[in-house]
């Protein structure tokens, strides 16, 4: 790999040229605010503190966000159980690629520390 390329490893862009590696906002999305709307209100506090800050939020964010959708069902409250596809709309228009999809980006994600720690890099 030579200094000007680009490698693409689980959401994040890491260049040959930079020891760190910085998390994919979606281009659709970026410079408009997220709609938070589609996160029920007592649940955008655990989202927001996971993507700022990689605190691992309850068993349902941590399997929607690790596109464990058995697990969702499993631990969602009658509320959240009924809007998943929200959570993925969210995730998809607003959240970084990185921090969501898979059980190894989301421990990436909070062993790294979140959003603010990748924008610190």
């Amino acid at each position: 790999m030579t200094d000007t390329e680009t490698t693409w490893l689980w959401g994040f862009r890491c260049g040959a040229s930079s020891p760190t590696c910085h998390p994919i906002v979606p281009t659709s999305t970026v410079g408009r605010p997220a709609d938070w709307s589609l996160i029920p209100s007592h649940m955008q506090g655990g989202l927001r503190r996971y993507i700022e800050h990689g605190i691992s939020p309850g068993s349902f964010l941590t399997a929607v966000l690790s596109n464990d959708l058995r697990g969702a069902f499993e631990c969602a409250d009658d509320e959240n159980r009924q809007i998943i596809e929200w959570y993925v709309r969210f995730l998809y228009n607003y959240a970084p690629s990185g921090c969501w999809g898979s059980r190894a980006r989301f421990d990436v994600w909070c062993a790294h520390g979140g959003l603010n720690k990748w924008s610190a890099a």
